[in-house]
Order: structure tokens, then sequence, then C-alpha cells
């Protein structure tokens, strides 16, 4: 699939859960692969390997678990100085944050 990786296994979701090191036996975890490209960037398992002549393009969709936000990649926004309502306009299109009436 990929020039470097490609997909070894998918679980039921279609989610990659493990990648083979083209050119070998080794694998490594698809959340290992994620956590070392960084969760901002690559913002969920649900993803494709596609080859070209300069390496390898990522794409995916989703955020996470298939509900909108990945945890993880909110924590490292978070952790980079992003206030919360940049991490929520981030993840989410069309929204308006409010102050909720006491």
């Amino acid at each position: 699939e990929g020039q470097g990786f490609e997909v070894a296994e998918r679980n039921d979701s279609g989610r990659v859960q493990s990648l083979l090191v083209t050119g070998s036996e080794a694998q490594v975890s698809a959340k290992d692969f994620r956590t070392a490209v960084g969760f901002t960037s690559l913002k969920s398992l649900l993803f494709e390997l596609t080859p070209h002549e300069n390496g390898v393009t990522i794409s995916g969709q989703g955020n996470g678990h298939g509900i909108g936000m990945c945890q993880w990649a909110a924590k490292e926004m978070a952790d980079v100085g992003y206030k919360y309502y940049e991490i929520l306009y981030y993840f989410y299109d069309g929204i308006e944050i409010e102050q909720y009436p006491n």
C-alpha cells in the first residue's frame, strides 16, 4: 500500500490495527505509528496509505473513536497551549460556543 509501510491488519470497523514494514517481517502497531506521526496529524486509525514517487500520502477520516473528537489529539493540543474553544472549533465544524445562563 505505502512506500515503507503497508496495512497489515484492520479491525471490524476498518481502522488500522497494525502496519507491516515493507520488505521485512517487522510489524508496528497502528497506535504506535499514530503516536509517532502525531495525533493532530493523524486524527484517526481510519486511514489509507497511497504510494507516490516522493513517498506516501496518508489520507483518512474521522477523529479518534469515530464519534468526533480524539481525546489524545485534544490533550496534545492543550499541552502546546491551545485554548478549550480552539480545540472544540478544530474538531467540530459549524459550532458556536456560548455561555449557558445560570
